[in-house]
């Protein structure tokens, strides 16, 4: 029963304020719960232009969070156990820097939606993940990881890791590319409202976890559902980028992190696989929940061969002794809990998209996603 954690981390998480990290932690999941609410307000309470310009003033109230959030974080690792691990310098600088890169692209985009804010905010978050693959590098060069992960180098392989996370982003490239035929990454007003409520809630919900796993990973109330529908909602490349920034905050959030590639697959690109819940959206067929179904599957089973690539090349020599096999370790934990977390999450949407009334809201949200003086 140690393992049912639905009670118990909901107290933990939201009603804790015990120590720095609880409270930073507590505040962070009520600011995000709040904007929800606001968002949710302004989208049907407000109409015509005054909701455009209230759309304004949230994303900019969720951006100023945002950095609170961040800074907290980075407040909370700052103690002496971080400094003694290691942990601070190698491991959660460069991901607080591309998260504050990230607020000040947003902001930026807001306040000055042109082609040369777009390119120079897309340059600037490059750079900073290419920083995050970096200092992770050196961070896994430098031993630390391995040693607090309690594995031997000779047990990692390195080559299995980087063909496995070449691999899944090239499948994740290609399907955004050929089932998402829009041109460009056009993040309007109304698509990055919708992409911080929908995003905030499944940050939100991947606290409320049903079970969690001992080496990482847990069984949520359909944490990843939100990434999906945004997916279906306004295209698989922009799902793809929302969940792949989802990753990112579950690593600050519960950081399991041995190897660069390591990283890639359980965390930015495992989920990133979720906004490939969207592919199937414009193929001719009439039931959106039958459409929806097939893009969970595919997203399901694409996030379950990137767990299982991480499972099997880096921590594969926990299950040698039981199973005899990295291959069958890394199968059977993952299955255990990967498949069913999409499975909820998948189960639910079905459910959401049988329903005629939520299906003609998001079918509205859709059509008019290009235009801005509609939010």
């Amino acid at each position: 029963m140690k393992n049912l954690l639905l009670s118990n981390e909901l107290t933990q998480y939201f009603t804790n304020f015990d120590s720095a990290e609880n409270i930073a932690r507590g505040v962070f999941l009520w600011a995000i719960i709040a904007y929800i609410v606001a968002v949710i307000v302004c989208l049907f309470a407000v109409k015509g232009e005054k909701q455009r310009k209230v759309a304004k003033i949230v994303l900019s109230a969720v951006c100023a969070v945002l950095v609170v959030g961040i800074i907290a974080t980075f407040l909370v690792f700052n103690g002496k156990e971080a400094k003694e691990l290691n942990l601070l310098p190698l491991l959660y600088v460069p991901m607080i820097v591309f998260c504050v890169t990230l607020v000040a692209s947003i902001i930026a985009i807001i306040l000055k939606p042109n082609k040369i804010v777009k390119i120079v905010s897309g340059i600037a978050l490059l750079l900073s993940i290419i920083a995050v693959i970096v200092c992770l590098s050196i961070y896994y060069e430098s031993g630390a990881s391995l040693e607090l992960n309690w594995i031997e180098a000779e047990n990692v392989n390195t080559l299995g890791l980087w063909l496995g996370a070449v691999g899944i982003l090239v499948i994740i490239v290609l399907v955004a590319i050929f089932t998402d035929k829009e041109k460009g990454l056009d993040f309007d007003t109304k698509s990055l409202a919708y992409a911080g409520v929908l995003g905030g809630l499944s940050f939100a919900l991947s606290y409320v976890r049903i079970l969690k796993m001992p080496m990482g990973g847990s069984i949520t109330l359909a944490s990843m559902l939100p990434i999906m529908l945004y997916a279906y909602i306004f295209g698989t490349k922009k799902g793809i980028i929302l969940g792949a920034v989802m990753g990112l905050l579950q690593a600050v959030q519960d950081p399991w992190i041995l190897h660069p590639a390591q990283f890639m697959l359980d965390y930015m690109l495992a989920f990133a696989c979720f906004g490939l819940s969207g592919c199937f959206a414009k193929l001719n067929i009439k039931y959106h929940n039958v459409k929806f179904l097939l893009g969970g599957i595919t997203a399901g089973l694409l996030r379950f061969m990137s767990h299982f690539f991480s499972g099997a090349f880096a921590f594969g020599s926990f299950g040698l002794e039981e199973f005899n096999s990295i291959y069958l370790y890394s199968l059977v934990y993952n299955v255990s809990y990967v498949l069913p977390d999409a499975l909820i999450s998948i189960v639910v949407g079905v459910i959401l998209f049988s329903s005629k009334s939520f299906t003609k809201i998001a079918l509205e949200v859709k059509g008019v996603k290009k235009s801005n003086e509609s939010l």
